[in-house]
This record gives C-alpha cells, structure tokens and sequence, in this order.
C-alpha cells in the first residue's frame, strides 16, 4: 500500500512539472508578458531596460539595485539601496533610492558598455 501511493504522488509530480514545462515552453511569452533580448547583435534602439542587482547574505546583508529604462522619450538611471540587520532585504527596507535623466551620450555610453 506505501509504495503504490509513493508510485503515484511521484507519477502526479512527474504530471505537474511536465505541463508547467509546456505552458512555459509554448507560451512563455504570454504568461511573462514581456520579451527579453540576448546576444552579441542587440541594437541601440532594442535597449529599452536593463536592470542591475548585487546583493549578499553578509553580515550585514547588501543589497543595490540598478536600473536604466526609458520612458515618455527619456532615459533614466534608477538606483536603490536597501539596509537592514537581516536577509532577505525587502522593498520594506530600502534606505536609499533616486532617479536621474540621462543624457543621450551617457544613454550611448552605456549601450557601448552593455554591447
């Protein structure tokens, strides 16, 4: 009686993860709603958002998040900081955070970097 329901809790796993694989698999796009673009050929004009993040479990934690988007026509560069005496750091403990336009040449220097 233990093995054959042992045989099919992991036959009902096997099922799960196999149709969680094919939604991901066929409709990735769909349920993630956005589209990501990896390479050596990616253009200045397909650079709409790259975001940045270091953190560690160290003692104390470390956490800095960097994003460069554009947005209404403008780029921006988002930089957030978060400080606290446990891990994980969360929104909650952001102690630090600001945003600033770039310009079109600091918009292309960070593309030469990226690219």
């Amino acid at each position: 009686m233990r093995k054959s329901t042992s045989r099919k809790l992991i036959i009902i796993i096997l099922v799960v993860v196999l149709v969680l694989a094919a939604v991901l698999i066929i409709g990735g796009d769909s349920i993630m709603r956005r589209s990501f673009i990896v390479g050596r050929n990616i253009k200045e004009s397909d650079l709409k958002e790259f975001w940045y993040t270091v953190d560690a479990s160290t003692d104390p934690p470390r956490f800095m998040r960097y994003r460069f988007y554009e947005e209404g026509g403008k780029h921006w560069f988002y930089c957030e900081q978060r400080s606290g005496d446990h891990w994980p750091l969360t929104e909650a403990d952001v102690s630090l955070s600001g945003s600033v336009e770039l310009t079109a040449e600091q918009w292309l220097e960070l593309f030469a970097l990226l690219s």
